[in-house]
């Protein structure tokens, strides 16, 4: 295994820091597939393909298809269905996005917002009067930003009240992040990061940063943000100025990340996994099946499970130092 596919600095990429010892023996870690029972996989089938996936822990995910939000309990094996559309609204109103705004998990369609309050087990729909492409949420205290294509709301928590709403004109995102602090809309457009400042007088779109290839992923760290590209990662602060370009060593190809607050997680062209450790500053890497990471359009981690959206459809991976884990 091919273990080292970012320039030394890159472990270090959204911490903020300028320098860290490099060290050559990478934790190996061994990539043990999850899978469900042929039944509730075939049940699953049904409602392909699933477009969005969200570990609400390490040890539970969430899933989305075209009626349905689906909870794999990946301790027991357990897969529950909780329908929200019928299937005669799923083209009127396609189930697009799951998010968190801290609290409750909210499902999210052009034109319908769903929460769901899990200890209460309530289901509580919400019509939007002006169906646009839901694009995700972001949590601010009492409050959560339903973000959209054209438009973004700003929603009281408890009474669901629209508090503000913003308008503006931007097409064709894929990846976006909304940082509520500074109020602006990060997304990749080909090449480019552009931002749009909700706070501004025209609110127009600007460049923040150019990439040196085709954008795939932007995410936000409590630090700042990241842009990935196959062959570099840029990191940007809140500000919208670029910090740090951190190339990728040799002829691998970057294909996706997950980043949250304990790891940073990298997924390669050839289907390795390289994963950094935020607290502890070390370095592990595994890996998955190469021929997966082609047709990956998403990617979850938390703790020791992968999770990936291949071809619309979930493939989960437990990782582990002992490779006994294959039982």
């Amino acid at each position: 295994m091919r273990r080292f596919g970012l320039a030394k600095v890159a472990v270090v990429m959204a911490l903020g820091i300028s320098k860290i010892g490099w060290s050559s023996d990478h934790q190996l870690l061994y990539a043990r597939e999850l899978s469900l029972p042929a039944y509730q996989l075939a049940t699953l089938a049904k409602d392909a393909p699933i477009t969005d996936l969200r570990l609400s822990s390490p040890t539970n995910l969430l899933m989305i298809g075209q009626t349905s939000l689906w909870s794999w309990d990946l301790a027991s094996g357990k897969l529950v269905r909780t329908q929200l559309v019928t299937p005669s609204e799923r083209f009127a109103s396609p189930l697009r996005h799951i998010g968190s705004d801290g609290l409750n998990d909210f499902v999210s369609s052009d034109n319908k917002l769903f929460e769901l309050a899990w200890t209460s087990g309530r289901i509580l729909r919400f019509d939007i009067a002006e169906p646009d492409r839901a694009l995700g949420f972001a949590g601010e205290g009492d409050n959560f930003w339903l973000i959209k294509a054209h438009h973004i709301f700003r929603i009281d928590r408890y009474t669901k009240a629209v508090l503000a709403r913003y308008d503006y004109n931007i097409s064709d995102v894929t990846k976006y992040v909304f940082d509520p602090q500074s109020r602006r809309l990060w997304y990749l457009a080909q090449r480019e990061v552009r931002y749009i400042a909700l706070d501004g007088p025209d609110r127009q779109s600007h460049v923040s940063a150019k990439l040196r290839s085709m954008g795939l992923d932007l995410q936000m760290t409590k630090h700042e943000l990241v842009a990935l590209s196959a062959s570099a990662l840029i990191r940007l602060s809140f500000a919208g100025k670029p910090l740090q370009s951190v190339p990728v060593e040799g002829r691998r190809k970057l294909h996706n990340m997950a980043l949250n607050d304990v790891s940073h997680a990298y997924l390669f062209d050839d289907g390795n996994l390289e994963i950094y450790n935020v607290p502890l500053k070390s370095t592990s890497a595994a890996q998955i099946p190469s021929d997966l990471v082609a047709n990956t359009s998403l990617m979850r981690f938390d703790r020791d499970v992968l999770a990936i959206l291949a071809a619309g459809s979930p493939r989960v991976f437990r990782l582990s130092v002992d490779k006994l884990g294959d039982e």
